[in-house]
């Protein structure tokens, strides 16, 4: 068995959010039936691993970052190795260390999206997943073998549940 330190890392030392955060959720653009419910329910996943409220409540709101307010959304990532990027997380900080002021997911629209493991799309929910893992604090893990199917491993693929 894999040892399951090896499998998580912190992107930044001491740094964590003062208390739950509330979060807006712009589904336009996903290009399928994703819902605020799919968006609050990657978060919870989180909120009952580490058994505390992490995230706050969620609203449906068109938005853009930053702009002091913990934001998902769907859009084209451009720019270098955007192209291959399904999705990423921005985290602001104050200073090394100190508490976390804000955190931005875009999904990318490059990609197909589905609810329900489709084949042919990347799923959100094992997708956002990982995002909110980066929202919460964590890193990815090393890239080993061992630690393929946990929600931390900086890859993902088509029709992938498991994480």
């Amino acid at each position: 068995p894999i040892d399951p330190a090896t499998c998580f890392s912190f992107i930044q030392a001491g740094s964590s959010w003062a208390t739950a955060e509330p979060w807006l959720f712009d589904p336009s653009g996903a290009g399928a039936p994703v819902t605020i419910g799919h968006m609050d329910a990657s978060l919870q996943a989180w909120d009952t691993e580490v058994g505390a409220s992490v995230f706050g409540t969620g609203l449906s709101a068109e938005t853009r970052a930053p702009d002091g307010s913990n934001e998902a959304y769907f859009a084209r990532i451009v720019g270098r190795g955007g192209g291959g990027t399904i999705a990423m997380t921005l985290i602001w900080w104050e200073i090394d260390g100190g508490p976390f002021v804000e955190w931005d997911m875009v999904f990318n629209t490059r990609f197909s999206w589905a609810t329900d493991g489709a084949s042919n799309a990347m799923d959100f929910l094992n997708i956002a997943t990982h995002e909110t893992g980066h929202a919460a604090g964590m890193g990815h893990t090393d890239a080993i073998t061992a630690c393929s199917a946990q929600t931390m491993f900086p890859t993902g693929s088509n029709g992938e549940t498991q994480k």
